[in-house]
């Protein structure tokens, strides 16, 4: 089963990229080694990428895939076959790295109110809030580095992976202009989620936007950034910040 939600960018070429869940039982989860704690009944929903061409004025087809589950790393439980130490391999993604506690707001009022337009399911049994693994909400695309862009906020994150890819490559390791296959290029904003400690000036948390600055605007190539729950001495407030990834001469990520 899928979901789209959050957000979706037009490609050059017409087609569409959009994020959506997948829904993973809780063998699956626990398959992965999802923290019991932290791994509901209903199981998971992590997130994956469509890209979807247009037939017609009405059908559709998908015509490239990528799965955050295909890429998934844990330190939990040794006798799982994505067993490692995920502060070794950024490029892969914690599987329990990311904060999937309730915000105090999600009050049953809220989840109520959000069942009631259809954000949710309906049925109970079908939906936990800590199933939402990543919660991605935002896509960004560069034609010119045939990269995605997404913003990740129960990582506090911003991952770049690589659209040049097959779809077979993209669940896999190797592959693609980068030779890394669906893997990470790039991420930043919460280096404890891959085990790693924070570094001062970065404690932004949950954003809700990235995108890339268009070429003929100051800082093309340059990331943007919309962080909403930033800590500060008068308290919570939102930020917009440049980002400039730094980049080895052959253009990869260093």
């Amino acid at each position: 089963r899928a979901l789209l939600h959050h957000d979706f960018k037009v490609m050059p070429n017409g087609n569409i990229l959009a994020i959506a869940w997948e829904s993973k039982s809780l063998g699956e989860a626990r398959t992965a080694g999802s923290a019991p704690e932290w791994t509901p009944e209903q199981g998971l929903w992590p997130d994956m990428i469509l890209e979807i061409e247009r037939d017609g004025p009405y059908g559709a087809r998908v015509v490239w895939q990528w799965h955050a589950w295909d890429h998934l790393i844990q330190d939990t439980d040794p006798s799982l076959p994505n067993y490692g130490d995920p502060s070794e391999h950024p490029e892969r993604i914690d599987v329990n790295g990311g904060d999937r506690s309730l915000p105090e707001a999600l009050t049953d009022e809220r989840i109520a109110e959000f069942r009631r337009i259809g954000y949710v399911p309906s049925d109970d049994d079908e939906w936990s809030p800590t199933s939402d693994l990543m919660h991605t909400n935002a896509i960004a695309y560069n034609a010119e580095l045939d990269q995605i862009a997404l913003s990740v906020p129960a990582f506090s994150e911003i991952w770049i992976i690589d659209h040049s890819t097959t779809t077979e490559e993209a669940a896999g390791h190797t592959g693609g202009r980068w030779g890394k296959g669906g893997d990470l290029l790039y991420r930043w904003g919460r280096p404890q989620a891959y085990g790693r400690e924070q570094v001062p000036g970065l404690e932004r948390s949950r954003q809700h936007d990235v995108r890339w600055i268009p070429e003929g605007m100051p800082g093309a190539g340059n990331l943007l950034l919309y962080a909403n729950n930033v800590a500060g001495e008068d308290g919570m407030h939102s930020e917009i910040f440049e980002l400039a990834p730094p980049t080895a001469a052959d253009g990869s990520y260093v």
